[in-house]
């Protein structure tokens, strides 16, 4: 989350399609602040806005329609904040106006707004109170414009809201709003340094999976990418024809000589049994002490490969770890015919366990398991073609989104959509 844009609070001609065009060019969040709109109103603003955009668009009001159009996120204005109570899957945000509130109250949020940053564009006379940025949760909002940019990230803000800058002229609306992004997302990469991923996992010579996917998917992230190969393999995106795997040996060394290196996340992948796993998060955590770890069991490859792995073996492993990502069919594995969810519910006390929807009779569904509690995190209801290399854009973006200090339900949003996305591409191809 970098750039969220806010609603005029009266209609405007044309507004649902200017909201698609918003999320085609890279909007992630758009709040709908319609005060004075009625229910009947806003159903026909959501009607035309594309259901695959839904999820990212928080309500202001009426609340009670958001399940109706499978949207997640609610926005809790001040006077109305006493009646948040938290419910599983929804992301929940509200708005500050001081500093010392949002330190009292903002944690309790996913996100908060801080306003006025800057004077406000779309409220003359509403003048700025330019405060530093109390946590990485606040979004500034307030006359956030081309030329503030720089200022308001002198403030320590990591995220920005734009209101005014885009609908005060909404013919030039998408316009404005690409200006804005690809402005602060420059002004962020030269002033905040790179959280660092260190992919541990197979070289696949197609790209479609292994370490060469898991850094273009680091590279969207915009964060800083670092390997370790397990392997080399023999594949393409259809066909597995052989393994050449390291030895502990060269793996250890790939490890140490990076052991200089700040590393928030470490993700692994292709490994060839537990032994080799468990050798790995002896390594990691001798020389990464501080990383978390994401595992993703890949005990068969969409390609072929099976990994060779004993099925008792994998608790004492998940216990080492922050994450496990397995789908569904290597849950069925691992579980040995025991029922899945109450392993989960039980390994969840220690670890966050992602089950993702594919291979399953409901691959729109993924089921995050945390401290003994599990919730559904639903995507697109159409199905999606499989592609190779699916896996690991999930895991890695997981791992990505945690290193972008995000929490584990925000975290497994976004791995959703990004696989989605990457699911989605192969329609075009």
């Amino acid at each position: 989350m970098n750039v969220i844009a806010i609603s005029k609070e009266v209609f405007i001609d044309g507004e649902s399609e200017l909201i698609n065009s918003l999320f085609s060019v890279g909007l992630e969040a758009l709040h709908l602040r319609k005060p004075n709109a009625s229910k009947v109103q806003m159903r026909s603003l959501l009607n035309g806005i594309d259901p695959k955009y839904r999820s990212s668009i928080a309500l202001h009001s009426h609340h009670s329609i958001a399940k109706e159009y499978g949207m997640s996120r609610l926005h809790f204005q001040e006077k109305n904040r006493m009646e948040f109570k938290r419910e599983e899957s929804v992301i929940y945000s509200t708005s500050f106006h001081d500093v010392e509130t949002a330190k009292e109250q903002g944690e309790d949020f996913d996100y908060y707004f801080m306003s006025p940053i800057c004077d406000s564009i779309s409220k003359k006379g509403y003048i700025a109170k330019p405060m530093k940025s109390p946590s990485i949760k606040a979004v500034a909002l307030g006359g956030i414009c081309l030329e503030k940019l720089e200022e308001v990230k002198g403030l320590g803000y990591n995220n920005i809201a734009l209101l005014g800058a885009i609908w005060e002229n909404p013919e030039s609306a998408v316009t404005s709003f690409v200006e804005i992004k690809e402005k602060w997302e420059l002004i962020a990469k030269s002033q905040t340094p790179k959280a660092n991923l260190l992919s541990i996992a197979g070289f696949d010579p197609s790209g479609g999976a292994g370490i060469m996917r898991d850094a273009a998917v680091v590279r969207d992230f915009n964060l800083g990418c670092f390997g370790v190969l397990t392997c080399n393999t023999i594949q393409n995106d259809s066909t597995f024809v052989s393994v050449h795997w390291l030895s502990q040996k060269e793996i250890e060394a790939q490890i140490e000589v990076l052991k200089d290196e700040k590393i928030e996340v470490v993700k692994i992948g292709l490994t060839k049994n537990i032994g080799m796993i468990r050798f790995i998060l002896k390594k990691v955590k001798a020389n990464f002490p501080m990383a978390k770890i994401v595992l993703d069991p890949i005990l068969k490859t969409s390609s072929g490969f099976e990994m060779e792995h004993e099925q008792s073996k994998w608790e004492e492993i998940i216990k080492e770890i922050d994450v496990f990502t397995p789908n569904w069919e290597e849950m069925q594995s691992i579980c040995r015919g025991n029922d899945f969810k109450e392993l989960a519910l039980r390994w969840s006390i220690n670890t966050t366990i992602c089950l993702k929807g594919g291979h399953s009779p409901h691959p729109e569904k993924d089921l995050l398991f945390q401290v003994g509690k599990c919730m559904e995190i639903i995507g697109r209801k159409e199905k999606l073609k499989s592609r190779h290399g699916s896996g690991c854009v999930y895991s890695t973006s997981f791992a990505c989104a945690i290193a972008k200090g995000n929490r584990m339900e925000e975290s497994a949003r976004i791995a959703k959509d990004k696989t989605e996305q990457y699911l989605m591409e192969c329609y075009d191809e």
